[in-house]
């Protein structure tokens, strides 16, 4: 009788209440209302093989002229079928030729598996009914029982084409290499079905003395065997097949390069790269592109990356979703920007891929990677670069960080620089900050401060010049405090003055632990500022200026303030042949070499010696006057 409940709610109660009193009729009952079978079925699955009483209802059922009732009672009896009692009422029923759907009763044989099944399935192959032969054809073909090959092989030139056809993917199953020669010949038949048989038999069986059979199938006139010779050559990895393959490509069935696709990506040959990017980018069947993108990743080929991106913003969502996958496999720092779009998608799962793909990069990337992006042209790729190896700590990343301080972007040499100062304390990391420090922006050089700042040793006695070698200012005379290396450079003002003007200090004054010293060093171009400045933190007299017009000079520092001029002319000319930068870095350095020697004769004689030289520099090139009244400009009394 059918059942009528007004909410799902009392369905749901109806059924539990069923299935806790074990009440098997009820359930069974509840079978035949289109509102209570799933239910139904879902308790009696649980309920069957616990309840012997539910066995022979559900056999009957099975047998019965309601179709939509006997599909259900298969369902229900396909699970848990061992140990059950199942197989012996189901040989008992399929002896009564006069059972209804005797076929079903044979399928559950095969599910069920039981050694006993063996010979009664070889019986039935004699059945009258067609339909029985095959589904007893199908369940020998599952049990994969090698005796069967024998009485298949019998029964194959005595049935009709469609038991055949059944006959030669059962074969196939047994695993036994006896039938290649049998199956490929019956690939080469004229009908259509014996073809699709063999073809599939052979996929099951895996020899590959049937690889050059399935390659000439590919060219078949039906578009299933094609489908199904692209999918046997995937499995029996003879790079033989990749080129008709790869040809196959272009197949008019778009079913058929899906497979080829498929069965290039388990071949792994990298032949197929390219034509599977082709593929994702030109092909007009969203589920060929799919599985394009998936191979691209397997294949695992850098090749793919940028293709792979691209198919990020293609216009099927699971391409999208497959291509993002890919780039998880391939684990390229290209793909992190795109990847960060894609963040945004309209598809929860594409959104959910992307950001699980760019955790997963983050995490995985290796240092050589990560080094080698550095080369990039792309200067965003090489500043994420940089940015990652900041959070990993190995000898390599400090090196190749130090390299890219003398990136031409400065916002990577900002990243570079950080970065520097979350590795571990390295003495090395020092004097490479401070020499981009010299020639870099204000941003970079605020950058620089702090990574030298963080890098300052905090140990008392380095204040003290105990855990550092002395700072040696010439042969045998060495300083191993700031205090001394004050009264060292007034007793010894060239050797100074070449000294500050060599940024010689900065890394021994970081080795003191001394950050701000080391940075003043850098920042202030006049010695003479920089040495009052000394003292006046180690609480030391301040030299006297020099009485102006009692110092002279000689005509070697003469001739080597000409040279340096000539070599500063040479460097700022717009028609010199070196690069543009190579003649920035020169002209820095050759004006610092000018002022050096302004500091000097400061020294020496104050502004009226200066102005002496620089009235004798007039006489000779007033070109070479004015460039020195640039380069002196700050220095002492000096101004241009």
């Amino acid at each position: 009788m059918p059942l009528f409940f007004k909410r799902p709610k009392d369905v749901h109660e109806h059924i539990s209440e069923l299935q806790r009193k074990k009440n098997i009729p009820g359930l069974i009952d509840a079978l035949g209302d289109d509102s209570t079978r799933p239910l139904a079925k879902e308790a009696l699955k649980f309920l069957w093989s616990k309840e012997p009483s539910a066995l022979k209802p559900l056999v009957a059922l099975l047998a019965g002229k309601n179709a939509t009732l006997s599909s259900a009672a298969f369902d229900i009896l396909s699970v848990n079928t061992r140990g059950s009692g199942l197989t012996k009422l189901l040989l008992e029923a399929l002896q009564n030729k006069s059972t209804r759907n005797r076929p079903k009763f044979v399928r559950l044989l095969s599910i069920c598996a039981e050694p006993c099944t063996f010979e009664p399935l070889i019986g039935l192959l004699h059945d009258p009914d067609s339909e029985v032969r095959k589904a007893a054809i199908d369940a020998l073909g599952t049990m994969r029982d090698p005796r069967a090959v024998g009485p298949l092989m019998d029964l194959l030139n005595k049935e009709t084409i469609e038991v055949q056809y059944e006959i030669l993917p059962a074969l196939g199953g047994l695993n036994d290499f006896c039938v290649t020669d049998l199956l490929i010949s019956r690939l080469r038949s004229n009908d259509e079905l014996m073809r699709r048989g063999a073809v599939t038999g052979l996929g099951k069986l895996g020899d590959t003395r049937a690889v050059g059979a399935l390659m000439a199938a590919l060219k078949d006139k039906d578009y299933y065997v094609r489908e199904k010779s692209a999918e046997a050559l995937g499995g029996l990895n003879d790079v033989q097949s990749v080129s008709p393959l790869i040809e196959s490509l272009n197949d008019e069935h778009w079913p058929v390069r899906q497979l080829v696709v498929v069965s290039l990506a388990r071949l792994g040959d990298s032949r197929a790269v390219e034509p599977l990017i082709r593929v994702l980018k030109k092909d007009d069947n969203e589920y060929v592109r799919d599985e394009a993108a998936k191979a691209l990743g397997q294949l695992g080929d850098s090749r793919a990356v940028m293709p792979l991106i691209a198919a990020t913003k293609d216009d099927s969502r699971w391409v999208r979703h497959s291509a993002i996958r890919s780039l998880e496999l391939l684990i390229d720092l290209r793909a992190w920007g795109p990847l960060g779009d894609c963040v945004y998608d309209e598809y929860e799962s594409v959104r959910q891929a992307a950001k699980s793909v760019r955790e997963k990069i983050k995490k995985d990337i290796s240092i050589s990677s990560l080094i080698r992006s550095l080369e990039s042209s792309d200067w965003h790729i090489r500043m994420l670069a940089a940015e990652f190896l900041g959070e990993k700590h190995d000898p390599a990343v400090v090196e190749a960080l130090i390299r890219t301080l003398d990136d031409q972007e400065s916002l990577v040499r900002q990243q570079a620089a950080k970065c520097l100062s979350y590795q571990e304390k390295d003495p090395g990391t020092i004097e490479p900050l401070i020499r981009a420090y010299y020639k870099s922006d204000s941003s970079t050089k605020e950058t620089i401060e702090y990574a030298l700042s963080l890098l300052e040793e905090v140990c008392p006695k380095c204040a003290e010049g105990e855990c550092v070698d002395p700072f040696v200012i010439r042969n045998g005379v060495a300083a191993h405090s700031v205090r001394e290396l004050v009264q060292l450079c007034k007793e010894y003002p060239e050797d100074g003055l070449s000294h500050f003007f060599g940024k010689n200090f900065a890394p021994w004054f970081l080795q003191l632990g001394r950050t701000d010293l080391a940075l003043k060093s850098l920042v202030t171009t006049n010695y003479a500022e920089f040495m009052n400045w000394l003292c006046f933190l180690e609480g030391i007299q301040p030299d006297t200026p020099t009485v102006q017009g009692t110092a002279t000079i000689s005509e070697e520092f003469f001739e080597e303030l000409l040279g340096e001029l000539r070599n500063y002319a040479f460097w700022i000319n717009p028609s010199n042949p070196a690069t543009h930068m190579e003649c920035l870095e020169n002209q820095a350095v050759s004006k610092q070499n000018l002022q050096a020697l302004g500091e000097l004769a400061n020294m020496k004689g104050g502004l009226t010696l200066m102005q002496a030289v620089g009235q004798r520099i007039l006489n000779q090139n007033e070109l070479f006057a004015s460039y020195l009244s640039s380069a002196w400009d700050g220095i002492g009394a000096w101004r241009a």
